[in-house]
Formats: C-alpha cells, structure tokens, sequence
C-alpha cells in the first residue's frame, strides 16, 4: 500500500508542476483579444477631408519592437473622435513582454499628429483614449517657405519705400 501511494503523490506532483509551467499560456489565452478606444487631439482644427488615421498594437520590449496589430482609415471628412479597434491573437502575448499602442494622423503621406506609446495588455488595459498632438512643420515645408518668402517680400518694399523717402529730402 507504501508504493502505491508514493507512486500516486509523484503522479499528482508530476501534474501539478505540468499545471504549472502552463499557467503563463492559459493566462495568455483568457486575455481580451481586443483594444479599444477612440482617437482624439485638443486642438480646435479641422482635419483635411482625405485625412488617413493608423493605430498601431507594438511590442516595446527589448531591442525589437513589432507590430502585433495595426487598423489605418480614411477619415473621409470626419472629425475627432475616431473610434478604433485592434485585434491580435492571444497566444503570441508573452506575459513579461511590454506592449503599447500608438496613433498617427496623416495626409498626402505627411503626419500631421502624432501620440505617445500607451501601455496596454500585460498591465490588464484594453481601452485607451489616445490623445494626439500637432507636428511641427519642418524646414523646408511648404508652408514656411511661403512665409520666408512673404517675409523677404515686406522687407523689400520697407526698403524700397525709406530710399524713396530718403530722395525726396
């Protein structure tokens, strides 16, 4: 009767510590597949019709960072809020890795706002409210070449108009 519960407790304790080991991938797979949330920014601007919004799932950990999930629009004339929803499979999420989302807005291939990395999933988070904020211009844009030029245009007639005032002293 010895052997047979010696043998009986090794089988359990076998069980259990297989149990175990698969506990980080049954939590994995009980996760919420789904992120959620809207996008917005604060700014009283209207978007340009053909304005095009990405949210992007990523995995931050380490020296790689991936793309688990991404969802791009079309805004079509609409204006914040814009609702999105990211999907991704639950068994690829390892439980001590750092995941994020992020969103950009863009037109004609320029991003004109941008966000911050928000964490999700592995600290239980699933809906975000992601807050984007304007892009500076760079040098060079369009826009500030028309101002240097309007610029250069004022300063020219102010000094066209002092030396005419100077000869008609």
């Amino acid at each position: 009767m010895n052997r047979i519960m010696h043998r009986a407790i090794r089988l359990l304790a076998g069980l259990f510590f297989a149990l175990l080991a698969l506990l980080p991938f049954t939590a994995a797979a009980q996760l919420n597949n789904t992120i959620t949330g809207n996008v917005t920014y604060l700014e009283r601007i209207a978007l340009p019709p053909n304005a095009r919004v990405t949210v992007q799932l990523i995995e931050t950990s380490g020296a790689n960072t991936r793309v688990i999930a991404e969802q791009a629009f079309d805004t079509q004339g609409r204006q914040p809020p814009f609702p999105y929803q990211l999907t991704f499979n639950p068994v690829g999420i390892n439980p001590s890795n750092t995941y994020t989302v992020q969103a950009r807005i863009g037109n004609a291939g320029q991003t004109i706002y941008t966000s911050t990395q928000y964490p999700v999933i592995t600290n239980r988070v699933t809906n975000v409210e992601i807050r984007v904020t304007r892009v500076p211009l760079p040098q060079g844009d369009a826009t500030s070449d028309v101002l240097l030029i309007g610029f250069a245009l004022v300063g020219m007639l102010l000094l066209t108009r002092v030396v005419r005032m100077g000869r008609a002293r």
